[in-house]
This record gives structure tokens, sequence and C-alpha cells, in this order.
């Protein structure tokens, strides 16, 4: 992981392949943060899995975000 770059064309085109398939504009944060971090190979899972079911992984994201809320927890201290 620490020779991954986050802007590698096929991370980006997965990215908006999952968008595509789950037919929406927003992830939730989690989510998001999660994807983002995600190795290429697990990216490809969720986004065949998005294909097939849709609204699941979007129901994935969402209790995700219900149950962790990372992003929301994340404060910076000094």
């Amino acid at each position: 992981m620490a020779d991954a770059e986050f802007d590698e064309p096929e991370r980006m085109k997965l990215l908006e392949d999952l968008i595509t398939a789950v037919e929406s504009d927003t992830v939730p944060p989690t989510a998001w943060v999660c994807l983002w971090f995600s190795d290429v190979d697990s990216l490809r899972e969720l986004v065949r899995k998005a294909q097939v079911d849709p609204l699941g992984q979007m129901s994935f994201f969402l209790t995700m975000e219900r149950d962790v809320k990372m992003v929301q927890k994340c404060v910076f201290t000094t």
C-alpha cells in the first residue's frame, strides 16, 4: 500500500464505474474514504457486486455510514 498511487487511472475508472453502477452521484463519506484507500483488486470486486446488485451495495455503504461514521469522528488535535 505504501507505493499506491491514488490518482492512478484504473482506480479512478473503477470509482466512476461504481458511481454509475449504484446510480448515484453521492456515496456516503465514510464509504468514499474506504473506497479510495482500498486496494484495486478489492475495488474491482465491489464494482462487480454493485453492477449485479446496485441497491444492495448502496445499502451496504449507507449502513457503514450509519454505524461507523469514520469521517464524522475525525478530529485534529494539537
